[in-house]
């Protein structure tokens, strides 16, 4: 079973992510270097060390700041919503859609995009204007709101996270779904923004500039891989077992039926006591 979303992933040097993290609301967890088998995210020919660091707020799901040194290039899969005002630089353009769909959706009164963890990460925050004394005192904490994703079928993206996710949705239509996942951080919850990409399946990578990917808790990972599947996710990466933060985790990797990737974690109970 999937108990819900732990983090988004946001590529960056970690000084300057953790940096960017603080005036966002978040605090540091921890930083460590995970080993990690070549295979897993097929960003590298050898096994190698992730830097890591992991950022927490008093609400929302947490931050998880990578830096593989390598990029792709390309645009992450996922675009972070923050409940907070926008650091300081020009808003992104030609964002007046998204910006309507994530008004309609709800999560922030009045949105402005901003490029983060450099030119092709972008986010969304509460710009402040119009928003009233009610939502500025719902913003004072930061942390993540939500996430905004683009795929092929929105439709079928969104059924897909109904039946991997038990996702709650307030809207699914052609060209915007918005709902709600649960997430195992009480009382956090995350709102998902799906809206329409350009019609192609997107070939997304771990290392991709931006927010390339999110974490979700599973109690059993085999048994989730294969329902993801079933649902038409496609199995990017089977369970291996590392240390993060001190912890033995099991993760697999798997991406939605729109490309985007997503981990599966759980803790390694065969690890010795």
């Amino acid at each position: 079973m999937i108990a819900g979303v732990t983090h988004l992933t946001m590529e960056s040097p970690l000084e300057s992510g953790i940096a960017l993290g603080a005036a966002l609301g978040f605090g540091l967890d921890f930083v460590d270097r995970v080993e990690l088998p070549a295979a897993f995210e097929a960003v590298e020919d050898e096994d190698h060390v992730l830097p890591l660091a992991l950022l927490a707020a008093p609400s929302g799901i947490r931050l998880e700041v990578v830096d593989h040194g390598r990029t792709s290039g390309r645009r992450g899969a996922y675009e972070a919503i923050f409940r907070c005002p926008p650091p300081a630089g020009p808003p992104v353009a030609g964002r007046e859609a998204l910006r309507e769909a994530l008004r309609s959706e709800g999560s922030l009164t009045d949105p402005v995009c901003r490029a983060v963890a450099g030119p092709a990460g972008a986010a969304w925050f509460e710009s402040g204007s119009g928003s009233g004394p009610d939502a500025a005192s719902d913003t004072a904490a930061g942390g993540l709101a939500g996430l905004l994703c683009r795929v092929p079928d929105v439709p079928a993206e969104a059924d897909f996270w109904s039946a991997f996710a038990k996702a709650r949705w307030d809207s699914v239509r052609p060209d915007a779904a918005w709902g709600t996942l649960s997430s195992p951080l009480f009382p956090a919850a995350c709102r998902l923004l799906l809206v329409p990409g350009d019609g192609t399946r997107p070939a997304h990578a771990m290392n991709d500039l931006g927010f390339p990917s999110i974490g979700v808790a599973s109690t059993s990972i085999e048994a989730d891989c294969a329902r993801a599947v079933a649902a038409g996710a496609t199995l990017r990466a089977e369970a291996v077992v590392t240390s993060v933060g001190g912890r033995p985790l099991r993760m697999a990797l798997i991406e939605t039926p729109g490309g985007a990737p997503v981990e599966l974690l759980s803790v390694h109970r065969g690890a010795a006591r």
